[in-house]
């Protein structure tokens, strides 16, 4: 028999006892003060299995699919991690288990480290979740053992909602012997896919659910009543207050044992009868909780009077001499000092990497949209450089929609600031964003290879997990790439130097026109290819094979010039058999009813140029030009030939024409398709706005779109390939743009 001593324990270690008595296997969390030691406290226990997930929402999931394996499991978070984890948190609640789940909850009333005061009791009002509260470690531990029990009667998770002081706090524990449950098979449940009829008939257990769980509030004796000593007065009154967590143990030790108390310690669901019950004979009740009023709203639903944030506060955390304050009671001496100290606010240790970085943004008076980590004591003197923070992973996604808004002067002189770990947890979305919606923005990860604001706990990308033994480790350079980032660099913090060019130079690259010029070659309308196919399959009821033929090879040469093996630049002749290919097809089409006139100079054949590019504007002389020619002679002319330094490619047609002032803005309307814009963007992108379309037009005399662009040869193993670049005008950096010369600890990533 195992003989266990009495132990002063942290609430959190109390928790993770608890946890490893009732026997859990299994718990994934995210470090979060004040909850991160319940983890770490439950790793040492070798019959656990714990792991430090990338983000809560990973972790919740993880810790239920483990009960769905048939053991115990449970993962904590802090109260703004619970945001993240409430997209599963809702359904699970509907699902339920194969076996107990705790949810722990660490609340930070006074926000000692966290950006709100967030009440989580909330979350468990809203998915109808049970959620126990307790006042001190012993009650941590035992309440982790009575949520389980809870958790597998009831079909639920349960929450156990702890505060910084009841975390952070130590009292006696009592420890007991593990007992492990048997694992629990697992049964294939058609029931637990969560979608129309199904998800219906949960919510109605869950209602039923909660029903039997006020039963439970009611008689389990996990809400007890203290009554006062007989006779017992304050102010003259007899007294009752109904409390919970801290606030008990500030009740108690302001009124001792003169007046009556309901413990709670169950917050939700909270019961009715024993409510009621407590509240006959007393002349005053007084609901004593922090932050929010969630018993308080309760016992008025119920109909009984009660005084709470009339007379304590909604903010902030509560002490035994606020209480007394509130109360009108006289408050111990105390004595102020009038000198004026000035403050001494948190700052990165000595010899931080991340100093450098601030330095430096700060230096260049750069908008820093920061984010929740230990860098962000770079908004506090001496460095004062970040401008904001709002949650995990925003200075990525805010810095996007900021750069949206502020178009290229917010782009030229703003950067997001974000850790590796909390990059893994929420950063890789917003940067997702911001190359998938194009915006030429900057982002600077902080990479000191740690979690480091919660105590240096590992990540997914420090190759090692939560006992410090090594594992898969992600490689943030080629994370960055593979999320469509061209420009990453890599740059040590500690070169000063080196890293004021590296922010001048990225917030000076025009990244974004690369980016667009990609996305305007995806814009290729398909309704040619829907018409094409069209017109062959009015061929074959006509059964013509011979016509049928010829366009469907045409087709196939169209499709294979413009393809060109994946390449964004084609030689001048591969571009002269893809409009030579669609001309066929178009001329089946309008029953040869107009002519084409080549003017083709072979020395300009083997000069490159983009893709795609007369595609468009012969469509567009064939539509509103040749098409809209009601008498004579339809004439198409192309012309593919030298003229200086560059190469001329103009399309003419001998339609109905337009006035001048009309053509001009051809190249400043932006259709809906793949229009005359689109092709000048792609141009200027390339080669500068020197270049681009011209329009010539007149009344009844036709129109003349003419290209310029400046000359370049594919060597002669590029054409054997199919391969080509515009080298001199996407030319990208002949420096080096990786250093990895500095200290593992203290690199930093920019990724633009």
């Amino acid at each position: 028999m195992e003989i266990v001593m009495r132990e002063l324990m942290l609430g959190n270690k109390a928790v993770a006892r608890g946890m490893y008595e009732a026997g859990c296997k299994v718990i994934s969390s995210y470090p979060g003060t004040p909850s991160t030691e319940i983890t770490e406290e439950a790793a040492k226990y070798d019959e656990i299995y714990c792991e430090w997930a990338p983000n809560e929402k990973v972790a919740l999931e993880a810790a239920h699919g483990a009960t769905l394996g048939g053991v115990r499991a449970a993962c904590a978070m802090k109260h703004v991690g619970l945001n993240v984890a409430a997209d599963p948190l809702f359904t699970i609640s509907y699902q339920g288990l194969n076996a107990g789940l705790v949810i722990c909850v660490a609340d930070d009333p006074g926000m000692h480290s966290s950006q709100n005061e967030q009440d989580s009791r909330h979350y468990a009002f809203a998915a109808k979740v049970p959620m126990l509260e307790p006042a001190d470690s012993e009650e941590s531990r035992l309440f982790v053992k009575e949520a389980y029990e809870i958790s597998e009667k009831y079909n639920t998770p349960v929450f156990i909602k702890m505060c910084t002081r009841v975390a952070h706090s130590q009292s006696v524990v009592c420890p007991e012997e593990r007992v492990e449950p048997a694992q629990v098979p697992y049964v294939k449940d058609p029931t637990k896919v969560m979608m129309t009829k199904n998800s219906r008939d949960a919510h109605v257990r869950v209602e039923q659910r909660t029903l039997d769980l006020i039963q439970y509030a009611e008689t389990s004796g996990i809400n007890r009543i203290e009554e006062c000593a007989e006779g017992s007065l304050v102010n003259g009154k007899k007294i009752g207050v109904i409390t919970s967590s801290t606030s008990y143990q500030y009740t108690k030790e302001v009124f001792g044992d003169k007046v009556s108390v309901l413990k709670l310690g169950m917050v939700y669901p909270l019961p009715e009868k024993l409510i009621k019950d407590f509240a006959q004979g007393k002349d005053e009740i007084y609901v004593i909780e922090e932050l929010d009023p969630i018993i308080e709203n309760h016992c008025k639903q119920l109909g009984i009077q009660v005084h709470g944030k009339d007379t304590f506060p909604i903010c902030g955390e509560f002490s035994q001499n606020l209480i007394k304050k509130c109360m009108g009671m006289e408050e111990p001496e105390y004595t102020t000092i009038d000198a004026q100290i000035p403050g001494r606010p948190p700052v990165m240790c000595a010899g931080c990497p991340h100093r450098g970085i601030f330095y430096i943004l700060h230096k260049k008076k750069i908008m820093v949209y920061g984010d929740i980590g230990c860098y962000t004591l770079g908004a506090v003197a001496p460095l004062n450089a970040m401008d904001l923070n709002v949650c995990m992973g925003a200075s990525c996604s805010g810095l996007h929609g900021f750069n949206k808004a502020m178009g290229e002067a917010g782009e030229s002189n703003s950067v997001g600031v974000i850790g590796d770990s909390t990059f893994m947890h929420s950063g890789m979305t917003g940067i997702t964003d911001i190359s998938y919606n194009m915006s030429n923005s900057t982002v600077i990860i902080l990479d000191n290879s740690i979690t480091g604001m919660t105590g240096h706990q590992q990540n997914p990308t420090t190759g090692k997990n939560l006992r410090g033994e090594p594992a898969g480790k992600v490689d943030l350079e080629a994370l960055c790439r593979a999320l469509g980032f061209n420009r990453v660099r890599v740059v040590d913090p500690y070169d000063l130097a080196a890293v004021e060019t590296a922010v001048t130079e990225e917030l000076a690259a025009k990244e974004l026109q690369k980016a667009e010029f990609r996305a305007l070659q995806a814009q290729i309308n398909p309704h040619f290819l829907y018409n094409s196919l069209s017109v062959i399959n009015w061929m074959a009821i006509r059964s013509n094979q011979r016509e049928i033929s010829k366009v469907t090879l045409s087709l196939s040469m169209f499709y294979r010039t413009a393809l060109s093996k994946g390449q964004d630049m084609v030689t001048v002749d591969n571009c002269i058999q893809n409009i030579k290919a669609y001309l066929d097809i178009q001329l089946v089409m309008h029953d040869n009813d107009f002519q084409v006139i080549w003017d083709i100079d072979p020395e300009v054949k083997g000069d490159i140029v983009p893709k795609l590019l007369l595609q468009p504007v012969v469509e567009n002389a064939l539509e509103h030009g040749l098409d809209m020619k009601e008498e004579g002679e339809k004439i198409l002319k192309l012309f593919f030939v030298k003229d200086g330094e560059d190469v001329l490619l103009a399309v003419e047609d001998n339609g109905p024409g337009m006035e001048q002032e009309e053509a001009d803005k051809l190249v400043t309307y932006k259709a809906s398709g793949y229009g005359l814009k689109n092709v000048n963007d792609r141009m200027q992108l390339l080669y500068g706005m020197e270049y681009g379309i011209k329009v010539f037009s007149q009344i009844d005399q036709g129109t003349r779109v003419e290209m310029r662009i400046p000359r370049e040869k594919a060597d002669e193993e590029a054409v054997a390939a199919g391969e080509f670049s515009a080298k001199k005008f996407l030319q990208e950096p002949e420096e080096d743009t990786e250093d990895t010369t500095g200290m593992k600890g203290g690199k930093s990533e920019e990724k633009k």
